[in-house]
Parts: structure tokens; sequence; C-alpha cells
């Protein structure tokens, strides 16, 4: 039987012990990266949808819909009273993400907002913007 001479390589064992390793500290790793920058982002995603979709009901039922944002909530309610004394729908945040500032915004029957709003989600220490032009009602997240 021959003999190899010069060969190198990895054995069997280092192989499994370093792939072992590496599991080990991905373990541990992986669990304690911060979403928070990904939470904000995709909860001021979800508030621009809503936004649209409350522009086109606006529309679509030609009466005046509010969206009230409340500082520290965590969630947002939509009315379509004018006096605002029933409440269509509230939406909740995801956990961890709230609202920095008081706003509402109400569309007419037309779909162009009260005013020009800026409403800050914020998860962590990050935050999330959502800018609602003033004639348009055009919704952009930053």
């Amino acid at each position: 039987m021959k003999t190899l001479k010069n060969h190198k390589g990895f054995t069997l064992i280092e192989l499994v012990f370093v792939i072992l390793l590496l599991g080990i500290l991905s373990a541990v790793a992986i669990p304690s990266l911060d979403h928070s920058a990904i939470t904000a982002t995709l909860s001021a995603h979800t508030v621009q949808t809503d936004v649209k979709y409350i522009q086109e009901l606006a529309m679509t039922r030609n009466q005046s819909i509010t969206m009230e944002f409340v500082a520290g909530a965590t969630n947002y309610t939509v009315t379509d009273d004018p006096g605002g004394v029933y409440a269509a729908e509230t939406r909740k945040l995801p956990q961890g993400v709230t609202i920095q500032a008081s706003k509402n915004i109400t569309f007419t029957g037309a779909g162009e907002p009260s005013i020009a709003n800026t409403i800050i989600l914020v998860a962590g220490s990050e935050t999330a913007t959502v800018t609602i032009e003033q004639f348009t009602g055009r919704a952009t997240v930053s």
C-alpha cells in the first residue's frame, strides 16, 4: 500500500469541527441583530398604503375621511363621520413601533388632503417618515 507524501488537505474531523463552530457562532450572533430599521421602514410602507387606500375610499364615497395619529400610540384610527364619533377602523402598528407626533389627515371627497403632513414612526432608535403632499395626497416613505 502506498502512502501519500506531501498531500495537502483537511481531514473530515477538521471540517466537521469548523462547521460546528460556525453553527454555534451564528446561533449566538443572529438573534442579537437589531431589526429596528427594517421594522420602522415596513411600518411606514404599511401607513403609506393605508393613506392611499383612505384617499381612494374618500373619493369613492365622495365624503371626508380622517386618519388620526396620536403621539406615543401604537395604532391609528380612521373615522368617516364628520363629528369623529364613529371610528370605522383602528389599525395596529407592529410591536415596538410608535407614532412620534399627533397628526390628523382629512381627505375630502375629491381625494385632496386638508394639509401637507409628515408622519414619523419610531422603532427602537430608528425612525421612518411618511410624507403626504398637500394637493395630490401623494404619500412617500423616507
